[in-house]
């Protein structure tokens, strides 16, 4: 299946967009519209509009699909105002359906409170749903606590949901710890933990990254570590990535993925899936880029499956 997304970026001419869009460096207004050349996936369009004064920014992002008589119609839209006040940022956004008579339905809204001090950033997401006769219910409450000093980071990440009483109880947590080792390298664990039936924290997956700087070429390595049947982290995969800057401006990035067989469970990890992601100038603000997936065939060779090419234009 090959795919080709076009996105076209267009500013407004309104001057108080265009001064808002110059100091948070953003177009005004986008569009995005995929379409599959082998008739496989219907077509899709997003329209992005964006208006800013002063602190206060909103985003409306408006999703089309093709109706019953093929033309283009809204089936999603989503209204995002963000406020801010000094160190203290406040988003709050609503999901809107629309039904086949084209009335909207208020899906979902959300409300992020995020605040922060020179080592120190403090956020709430709190998510509230629909049911089916149109009642707001809270869904999700996630919090993140991350700690900065020069050389480390670190951020807990909890999620809450309710419990069969409908009150808030932690249920996931994610801890990440970052530390740079030298000039150019970078190292961090990610560690992703669950509450169990007894009500106690469970580490189910460790994933430890690497990151090398080498001139203008990165080289990174995440291992992943899972919980087995019998309760223990063992290594399940691996993923290398090398980024390397081309002379245009654009990048190339190949990544190699080795997992465990999961028919010999024993066996050390092998590479089974290379992607390669090119990104090249095709003309002046034009950009393309072809994405390409390699896995091994039944004949343990690395084979293509699948190409992408997303033209990204600028206007």
């Amino acid at each position: 299946m090959r795919i080709v997304i076009v996105i076209l970026l267009g500013i407004a001419l309104s001057s108080a967009v265009v001064a808002g869009q110059q100091a948070t460096g953003r177009p005004a207004s986008r569009v995005i519209e995929r379409a599959d050349v082998s008739g496989g996936v219907l077509p899709w369009r997003l329209v992005q509009t964006t208006n800013q004064t002063g602190d206060r920014e909103t985003t409306t992002e408006t999703e089309h699909i093709p109706g019953m008589d093929g033309r283009m119609v809204p089936v999603r839209e989503t209204v995002v105002e963000v406020i801010r006040a000094g160190r203290v940022v406040r988003t709050n956004s609503e999901t809107f359906g629309f039904a086949l008579s084209g009335q909207r339905r208020l899906l979902e809204t959300r409300e992020v409170i995020e605040s922060s001090t020179e080592s120190r950033v403090q956020a709430t997401d709190t998510t509230w749903r629909s049911d089916l006769n149109g009642r707001l219910a809270i869904s999700e409450r996630i919090t993140e606590d991350t700690a900065v000093t020069p050389d480390t980071r670190r951020t807990e990440r909890t999620i809450h949901r309710p419990d069969l009483e409908g009150r808030l109880r932690p249920m996931e947590r994610t801890d990440y710890a970052e530390r740079q080792t030298a000039p150019q390298r970078i190292q961090a664990t990610t560690t992703e933990s669950q509450v169990d039936v007894n009500n106690r924290w469970q580490v189910i997956e460790i994933r430890n990254h690497d990151v090398r700087s080498t001139g203008v070429t990165e080289e990174a390595e995440e291992t992943i570590l899972l919980r087995d049947l019998n309760g223990a982290l063992s290594e399940r995969s691996r993923i290398r990535r090398t980024t390397s800057p081309s002379a245009d401006g654009g990048r190339e990035v190949v990544e190699e993925v080795e997992e465990r067989s999961p028919v010999a469970p024993a066996d050390p990890v092998r590479m089974v899936r290379r992607i390669v992601e090119t990104t090249r100038r095709a003309g002046s603000g034009r950009w393309e880029t072809e994405r390409q997936v390699f896995e091994r065939d039944v004949n343990n060779r690395l084979v293509l499956t699948s190409s992408e090419t997303e033209v990204t234009t600028e206007r």
